[in-house]
């Protein structure tokens, strides 16, 4: 029984085993190599490939430009996007090369190619790198320059400011005081004013009312003779005479105290300066030394004070004169009145200098008080006239004084 049981499994086990051959055979004779499925390219294929490829990695790595400091910013960022991208495909070309089993001449040939262009990306990497820190740095330094500028423009506007303000502060002294002095001038100039009436009418009354009215009528009493038994004709003479002085000097005063009062005017008349300058002159002790031509033109002229200015500069032609034998001459030329000396002389320049109030050269013990030449202007300049001044060879002075003739 029990070989039966061992029969009986023996056959199952051969008939279940010619199935399975027979399966595993069709299998077999149906399997496909998976290498098979992908086409091998031809060899010469390949390589005619591959030095298209390698031809066009040379160019493209010639096209590159030999030098970068000529580029702009945006032409070197989009040169270093097309390497990149360049370089992608390079690798890509590799791995495919790689997968075909291409040659190893022709791996090594790409993968230099990626090298090369590597290092050319690393520059232009660089290079864009370094551009933006030298803008960066150029950034910089523009901002500290404006910087130096608002700072040095700041300290010089808070200078200028403190300047301006010390300025202002000077001039607000300055007008203050212009200020107190016109005051005091317009105080001093009540004063002059009132005093000058003072003399053209108090001391008019004395001068030319009073002490004439006396001497006449001492006069009318007292006869030549008992003069001379008295022996007092001489001091009468000299009463006169004094008298005669005080009440010229007197109508100086007045004309000259005319021209304080507010918008006063000199009184002119139409007068022969000749005849004029000579009647003013023949009293001094130096007319003799001073000679006037007969031909003087006329003009409209206050004449106390047109003969107290020439009287001047004559004086000043004599005093500043070292000569032996002092001389002033004064005669027409043209339109001028020319007042000519043999003194020191004087050109223009000197003569402007000492035309200045209070304006003289110390070291000359025959120096003035430095106010004749000025107030001898302003008298000249109320008349309209003008005057210059010549220095003369060897030595003198000539003094031209231009005139309004009258027509």
């Amino acid at each position: 029984m029990k070989r039966f049981g061992l029969l009986i499994l023996a056959l199952l086990l051969s008939v279940n085993a010619a199935p399975q051959d027979s399966a595993e055979s069709q299998i077999k004779a149906e399997w496909v190599d998976p290498s098979q499925l992908f086409e091998t390219p031809k060899e010469d294929t390949l390589k005619a490939e591959m030095q298209q490829s390698i031809e066009r990695d040379k160019n493209f790595l010639k096209g590159l430009p030999e030098t970068y400091d000529e580029l702009s910013p945006t032409e070197m960022k989009d040169l270093a996007i097309s390497l990149e991208s360049r370089l992608a495909q390079l690798i890509r070309e590799k791995d495919q090369l790689i997968k075909r089993n291409a040659s190893q001449e022709y791996i090594d040939a790409k993968a230099q190619s990626i090298t090369s262009l590597s290092k050319e990306k690393k520059v232009v990497d660089l290079s864009i790198k370094t551009g933006e820190l030298t803008e960066e740095n150029e950034t910089y330094e523009m901002w500290l320059i404006w910087a130096v500028i608002a700072l040095i423009s700041l300290i010089v506007v808070i200078t200028l400011f403190f300047i301006a303000l010390k300025q202002r502060s000077k001039i607000l002294h300055q007008n203050q005081k212009i200020v107190d002095q016109y005051e005091d001038i317009q105080l001093k100039g009540s004063y002059l004013e009132y005093a000058a009436r003072l003399i053209r009418h108090d001391l008019h009354s004395g001068i030319n009312t009073y002490i004439p009215r006396g001497i006449s009528s001492l006069e009318r009493r007292v006869t030549e003779d008992d003069l001379k038994k008295l022996k007092i004709d001489g001091s009468i003479k000299m009463i006169k005479d004094g008298l005669s002085h005080t009440q010229r000097v007197y109508n100086r005063v007045n004309d000259f105290t005319s021209m304080v009062k507010r918008e006063g005017q000199i009184q002119k008349e139409l007068l022969n300066l000749s005849e004029t300058l000579s009647g003013f002159l023949e009293t001094t002790a130096y007319s003799s030394q001073v000679e006037i031509s007969p031909n003087l033109p006329s003009a409209e002229i206050n004449s106390t004070l047109f003969c107290t200015a020439i009287d001047n500069l004559i004086r000043n032609g004599l005093r500043y004169n070292d000569s032996i034998e002092k001389k002033v001459k004064v005669y027409p030329d043209g339109q001028y009145i020319v007042i000519e000396d043999n003194g020191r002389g004087m050109n223009q320049s000197e003569f402007e200098q000492f035309s200045k109030p209070h304006a003289h050269k110390a070291d000359r013990p025959d120096a003035g008080e430095g106010l004749g030449l000025s107030i001898c202007l302003a008298i000249l300049s109320e008349h309209e006239f003008s005057i210059k001044a010549e220095r003369l060879q060897p030595f003198g002075t000539k003094l031209k004084i231009k005139i309004n003739q009258a027509k």
